[in-house]
């Protein structure tokens, strides 16, 4: 027998055809998680993980009701300019797994390859399309994307950006990481604040700007912190968490909300319970204990680490990384 939630994907897939009843309905839908969210966070999670489930829930939210304001941008675009002029992102990748959790991405996806998008496209992209296509996500002001990291963004947003009839902003980011690419990364931003002062009618406030530049740094800053105080804690986490992180790291940099979920992650970690002995295999899949060993003694010099081997060949070695 269906659940609530499948009879809910099945409304809003059966209103595709009504695009802005099926808008109106994940709206509601998503609502009403980020209601239980705030009233009712899942208590086997630390605060900064209930933080992020709340936060990442608004940012689907805000770009769906209000897509006047919304960018449509691949994930590793850098949106620190977007927060200055106030715009809202949505991105494939979140907009998929929502849609999924909703249970109403079949729906979409089908609505993308029945318009005559591939079937071999990513299902990240196709659902993103659909959305677009059926008219369901809105109109938004413009789309834009980087050439890393696949194919699918030099597809997925020219042909959204074509069937909106909007325009659409383009960051070719070299491979090399050097003195040339950064020139020409910074001329091509420099290039979308115009994009961005074209498309919204408004002049850069260069004081937001600096102000989204600085939560970006201070957040990067405090998730480092936050990695290196992870080694020798246990801290609770699940796979939907290091998904929610994935806004804090991408498309919220430069917010003070991804501020904030760093500063809540880096007290977690702090409190968590602390490892006294880590006993480890050395013969391991991808990466030996040895080297693990090592990793591990570049946070943690104190934690005593207990070789678990049949292989006497590692004894001497064990000794070079403080182990027994």
């Amino acid at each position: 027998m269906p659940n609530i939630v499948d009879r809910f994907g099945q409304l809003v897939d059966d209103a595709i055809p009504k695009p802005e009843l099926a808008r109106r309905l994940l709206l509601l839908g998503y609502r009403a998680k980020d209601v239980q969210l705030l009233l009712a966070p899942e208590k086997e999670l630390t605060p900064a993980r209930q933080y992020a489930a709340q936060i990442a829930m608004d940012a689907m939210i805000a770009p769906l009701a209000h897509p006047q304001r919304a960018a449509l941008v691949n994930i590793f675009m850098p949106c620190e300019l977007l927060h200055a002029f106030h715009l809202l992102p949505m991105f494939a990748e979140a907009t998929a797994c929502y849609l999924n959790g909703a249970a109403a991405e079949r729906g979409f996806i089908h609505y993308a390859e029945s318009a005559g998008i591939s079937p071999t496209l990513c299902s990240y992209h196709k659902a993103l399309l659909g959305m677009g296509l059926s008219g369901t996500a809105g109109k938004p002001l413009f789309t834009a994307c980087t050439s890393i990291a696949c194919d699918a963004n030099n597809l997925t947003f020219r042909r959204l950006a074509q069937h909106y009839g909007i325009p659409h902003f383009y960051l070719d980011v070299p491979y090399d990481h050097d003195e040339y690419a950064v020139a020409e990364v910074s001329d091509r931003l420099r290039e979308f604040a115009a994009f961005l002062e074209d498309a919204t009618h408004q002049k850069l406030d260069k004081a937001a700007l600096q102000q989204a530049v600085a939560h970006s740094g201070r957040t990067l800053e405090l998730l480092q912190q936050a990695q290196a105080a992870k080694a020798g804690r246990n801290l609770h986490n699940d796979v939907t968490s290091e998904f929610y992180e994935v806004f804090v790291t991408h498309t919220m940099l430069g917010t003070p909300q991804a501020e904030q979920y760093a500063r809540k992650l880096l007290a977690d970690i702090e409190a968590g319970v602390r490892f006294d002995v880590l006993f480890l295999d050395v013969l391991m899949p991808g990466i030996n204990g040895i080297n693990a060993a090592r990793e591990i003694r570049r946070y943690d010099q104190s934690m005593k680490i207990i070789f678990l081997t049949s292989s006497a060949e590692f004894a001497v070695e064990s000794y070079t990384v403080g182990a027994y």
